[in-house]
């Protein structure tokens, strides 16, 4: 009696236990069990989730998503973290800029908002500073223009320098071929002045500051002169001056 009691008992604690294993369930999870990528980013070499066959496990999945179209549109180089998928290839983030200092990106291009033209040479060679409103392009500082003039009183700029004027009578250079210099062209004497000098007659003239003949012109007119040719002044045997008078 007790030992078929006993037998009973253990007969139970088997049903019991069979009961109890028979209540563990396998997970369905896909994600769970690391089935969480598309057939796509795994470019098809994965295995799908038998509970859903469109998760997948991959051991190396692209999760990129930026194109080079992408980077191309904002004006910028790719990235340099890439994977490849159906053939494309993605980017982590595109990366550096494309557009220099003084330019935005528009549609992709790289268009300037710096359109001064003045820069600091410019306005130096018309004797002027440079203005008050400026932008820097490619490394460049332009202004919107130029400022006041760098001469003083009645001096004109020649050539980003700042001369004074040309007196209105006197002896000059460059009035015609016998005085040492005629119209811009050399002088048949200046084979003489270049043996001696080593520079040309109207050169040489220049050298002792007397002012061009076409200076001293534009000097006499302007003050409501004529001027009228006097002499040509032998100077050290080599070259001549001009001498005028404004009447």
């Amino acid at each position: 009696m007790r030992k078929g009691l006993l037998f009973s008992a253990a007969g139970v604690l088997l049903a019991g236990s069979g009961t109890a294993f028979g209540a563990c369930t396998p997970v369905l999870d896909c994600a769970s069990l690391g089935y969480k990528y598309s057939s796509s980013e795994c470019s098809g070499s994965g295995v799908a989730c038998p509970f859903n066959t469109s998760k997948y496990f991959c051991a190396e999945p692209c999760t990129y998503t930026v194109t080079k179209a992408t980077c191309d549109s904002q004006c910028k180089n790719v990235g340099d973290q890439a994977c490849t998928k159906n053939g494309t290839v993605y980017y982590k983030a595109c990366g550096s800029n494309k557009c220099g200092t003084g330019y935005t990106c528009t549609n992709g291009s790289c268009t300037s908002t710096c359109n001064y033209s003045y820069t600091a040479a410019s306005c130096s060679s018309q004797c002027k500073s440079v203005g008050s409103t400026s932008c820097v392009k490619d490394g460049t500082t332009y202004y919107s223009s130029c400022g006041s003039s760098l001469c003083s009183g009645s001096q004109t700029c020649s050539n980003g320098t700042c001369v004074s004027p040309a007196p209105v009578s006197g002896y000059c250079c460059g009035y015609t071929d016998y005085c040492g210099y005629s119209g811009g062209t050399s002088s048949s004497y200046d084979s003489d002045c270049q043996s001696y000098y080593g520079r040309s007659c109207y050169q040489q003239c220049k050298s002792y500051g007397y002012p061009d003949c076409s200076d001293m012109h534009a000097s006499c007119r302007a003050s409501g002169g004529s001027p009228r040719f006097q002499n040509c002044g032998n100077y050290g045997g080599y070259y001549s001056l001009a001498g005028f008078a404004c009447q």
